[in-house]
């Protein structure tokens, strides 16, 4: 029944629990059994050979939040802390949030930054919605956050919004958006 309601197992995992619970001869257990399932296969598929231990392109971090964001339904705000090489310290999710939006905490970027003892740091959260273009509110949160930690001594290195399996890097888009402007 599930694989002739949503056609792959891939997308049985992904599913919303609620749409599981309707399928006809399953109930809460089963639709958290399959949740439970989506979430260890999307960490395995995250974390299967595919982190990187340095960062070399912009290129590569939106490929790795692509991976870690796979499946997710909610936004979530993800940080990553990097050396002054590149070379990860950590990557952690920071913040949950709806369907919809989501919430920059900018002091706690700071504080596990500086906890972590990064020099660099690059934020990522998600567009349920399907397009990775950044809003007014992305484009805002990014410069100020941009400003405080610089005022830390810490490198915003990028901000990444990823949507399905597409990323746009916010802080090159800004940079584009000025020369263009700066340009007419």
């Amino acid at each position: 029944n599930l694989l002739d309601k949503f056609g792959t197992l891939k997308d049985i995992f992904g599913a919303d629990p609620e749409i599981i619970k309707s399928v006809d001869g399953l109930g809460e257990t089963s639709a958290t059994f399959f949740a439970i399932l989506g979430e260890i296969s999307r960490r395995i598929e995250s974390s299967s050979g595919t982190v990187e231990k340095r960062f070399y392109s912009i290129e590569q971090i939106g490929e790795y939040f692509i991976k870690k964001f796979k499946r997710i339904t909610e936004e979530k705000v993800m940080l990553l802390l990097l050396d002054n090489k590149n070379a990860v310290i950590d990557c952690k999710t920071i913040e949950n949030g709806t369907v919809s939006s989501s919430v920059l905490p900018l002091r706690d970027v700071a504080k596990e930054a500086l906890l972590a003892n990064a020099s660099r740091v690059v934020i990522a959260h998600n567009h349920p919605s399907g397009d990775p273009s950044p809003s007014d509110d992305d484009i805002i949160v990014t410069r100020m956050l941009r400003r405080t930690l610089s005022e830390l001594d810490l490198d915003l290195v990028e901000h990444i919004i990823v949507a399905d399996d597409r990323y746009m890097p916010v802080i090159s888009y800004m940079t584009r958006i000025a020369e263009l402007d700066y340009g007419n």
